[in-house]
C-alpha cells in the first residue's frame, strides 16, 4: 500500500482534490484499509525535503512551470483551516481493487487574492489494516497562487462616448484585480484613428511620462485624456486608449 506519487502541485482554486493510493499483491481476496492523514508540515521538514526531492516530481502538471527548482520560488508552511482542510481518513480497499483514493481541500482566498508563494502540506499513510505500507508513504502537496493572484489591471469600461465642446477632458478609469497588496505602474497611451493627435486630442505617448501609479491597496485610478475643441463641425470622430504593465 503506498500513494501513487511522492508530491502533487495543484492550484490555489483546485478546492476539492484526491490523491492517489495503490495496493499490489494478492488484492483480489483480501480487503484492506489504511488512514490517510492530511497535516501541516514543520519549516524543518519542509527545507529538507520540499527543496532537495519534491518539486522537481511533481505529479500534476497542469501548473506551467511545475518543473523548476523550489529555489526559484517563495516556499512556505500551508496552515491548517486557511490554506488547506487537516483531515484523518479510513481509505477501504474492496477485495480485487488496487486503488482508492485520499482526499484534500485546498481554500482559495479569492475573496481578499494575495500572492504568497508556493504553500505545502502533507498526506501520510497511518494504521495499514491488511497490508503492510509500500516506498511511498508520504506525498507532499504544493499549493501555487503566483498566476491566479497576479494583479491584473484594465480599463473600468470598452467604449466611452463624449461630446468635443463639452468635455474637455475624459477620465477612464483603471481598475486593478488581484494582488492589490503591493505597488504597480502602468502606461495608459493613445493611438489615433479618425481622430487626430493634436487636432483632437491631446497625445499621451506609449512612454513613463504617461504612468499611471497603483500605490498599494489602491484599486481604481484614471486616466486623463485631454480634448482639443476645434469648433469646426464634424462627423464623429474615434481614437484608442491602450494599457501596458510597466512592472510590478
Amino acid at each position: 500500500m503506498e500513494f501513487e506519487a511522492e508530491s502533487y502541485l495543484f492550484l490555489e482554486s483546485a478546492g476539492k482534490k484526491t490523491i492517489p493510493l495503490v495496493r499490489t499483491g494478492d488484492v483480489d481476496e483480501v480487503e484492506s484499509s489504511v488512514v490517510c492523514n492530511v497535516r501541516m508540515v514543520s519549516e524543518a521538514f519542509m527545507k529538507v525535503n520540499y527543496v532537495k526531492k519534491y518539486l522537481v516530481n511533481a505529479k500534476n502538471t497542469s501548473v506551467p512551470d511545475s518543473t523548476e527548482s523550489a529555489e526559484s520560488h517563495k516556499v512556505s508552511s500551508a496552515i491548517t483551516g486557511q490554506d488547506f482542510l487537516a483531515s484523518r481518513q479510513t481509505v477501504k480497499f474492496q477485495k480485487g481493487v488496487k486503488s482508492a483514493n485520499c482526499k484534500i481541500t485546498i481554500i482559495d482566498d479569492q475573496d481578499s487574492p494575495k500572492i504568497e508563494g508556493r504553500k505545502i502540506f502533507l498526506a501520510e499513510i497511518l494504521d495499514a489494516h491488511n497490508s503492510e505500507p509500500g516506498l511511498i508513504k508520504n506525498s507532499l502537496i504544493t499549493i501555487s497562487d503566483e498566476e491566479e493572484d497576479q494583479a491584473v489591471l484594465q480599463f473600468q469600461t470598452n467604449e466611452m462616448k463624449v461630446l468635443e465642446n463639452s468635455n474637455r477632458q475624459i477620465q477612464i478609469p483603471v481598475v486593478r484585480s488581484g494582488d492589490v497588496t503591493q505597488q504597480i505602474t502602468a502606461v495608459c497611451y493613445t493611438r489615433q484613428d479618425t481622430a487626430m493627435a493634436r487636432e483632437d486630442f491631446v497625445e499621451r505617448r506609449r512612454a513613463i511620462s504617461s504612468r499611471v501609479v497603483f500605490l498599494p491597496h489602491e484599486s481604481s485610478k484614471n486616466c486623463t485624456i485631454n480634448l482639443i475643441d476645434d469648433t469646426i463641425r464634424e462627423k464623429s470622430e474615434k481614437f484608442e486608449v491602450h494599457l501596458d504593465i510597466l512592472y510590478r
